[in-house]
């Protein structure tokens, strides 16, 4: 993680503590559960992801990933089957949760 990134990172969960999940920009609220969703995937899988509190908010990180073009970065670095997968798994959440 860049400097840069951590930084963006602190800030952004400074505001989350003080003024509340609610009161973030979209742009910040994308952030946060697209982070929530590479952290829980990195560290033990979809399973733990939906498992945990962090996966309640899937259809919002699908949401997220669509609208920054997530899965495109993701593919240009060499890890295409990884985005299409995280896309399969957060598209067949979202089913589940409109339902």
């Amino acid at each position: 993680m860049t400097t840069d990134s951590r930084r963006t990172e602190q800030l952004i969960r400074k505001r989350w503590a003080e003024d509340g999940y609610a009161n973030l920009t979209p742009e910040e609220r994308d952030y946060l559960v697209l982070w929530w969703l590479q952290t829980e995937v990195d560290t033990g899988g979809f399973g733990q992801y939906f498992f945990n509190s962090a996966g309640d908010s899937a259809a919002e990180a699908l949401s997220a990933r669509l609208r920054h073009r997530v899965g495109r970065r993701v593919a240009a670095a060499g890890r295409g089957r990884r985005a299409g997968a995280v896309g399969r798994r957060l598209g067949q959440a979202g089913r589940r949760l409109d339902r």
